[in-house]
């Protein structure tokens, strides 16, 4: 059973300990959400959303550090990571032990359930390779340009 969360505690810790580093974590699904908390704490821990939702860490730099900083497009973060899932298959990783870090970079966009489908049921097969990386982004380019031609249709 998940305890109910008690932000005014974690609050209240700080004020009465201004010298200690206070992290918060549990329930916090935005970015906005983190923002605020970081008015009255020294940190934000994003558990289950940056697992559920990955995406939003690439929002983090922009958000909290620099207004200009680029915000890679999701197709650049997956080519920027085959690299390395290649790397670590060639040295006895399994591919979906890094790949379920993934599953949800597609959270709410056309082609997410292919994405997470062909992620997560064909990673397992003997001998599979990041090929399949590849082919699920190709399945949600191919979900988006459907998208995108069907809207131009009906407008």
């Amino acid at each position: 059973e998940i305890p109910s969360l008690r932000y005014d505690v974690v609050h209240r810790l700080k004020a009465a300990n201004p010298d200690l580093d206070i992290v918060i974590n549990g329930g916090i699904t935005s970015l906005d959400q983190a923002a605020k908390q970081l008015e009255h704490v020294d940190g934000v821990m994003l558990g289950r959303e940056a697992y559920y939702n990955p995406y939003l860490l690439a929002h983090v730099d922009r958000a909290f550090y620099d207004p200009a900083a680029n915000v890679p497009p999701r197709a650049a973060i997956i080519d920027r990571l085959l690299p390395y899932l290649q790397q670590e298959t060639a040295a006895g990783t399994p591919l979906a032990a890094m790949t379920r870090h993934i599953i949800g970079l597609y959270h709410g966009l056309p082609g997410a359930r292919r994405w997470r489908r062909t992620l997560s049921e064909q990673v397992h097969a003997p001998g599979t390779g990041i090929e399949i990386v590849e082919q699920a982004l190709r399945f949600v380019e191919e979900d988006k340009n459907r998208t995108q031609s069907t809207s131009a249709l009906a407008a």
